[in-house]
């Protein structure tokens, strides 16, 4: 996901640091070059990297 790109509240396909597969997630916050997504199909919160 590219920060310019990204709202907050959102709904997208993201790379979620600590898993393997693309997950569809909500953005919750963004910091920096890290995104808080919530995980849509188990509703756990987790970290998003940003391209640059």
């Amino acid at each position: 996901m590219k920060k310019e790109e990204i709202c907050i509240n959102a709904v997208y396909e993201a790379n979620v640091i600590g898993y393997d597969e693309r997950k569809t997630v909500r953005v919750v916050n963004i910091f920096e070059r890290t995104a808080t997504v919530e995980i849509l199909d188990c509703g756990l919160l987790a970290l998003a990297k940003l391209e640059q």
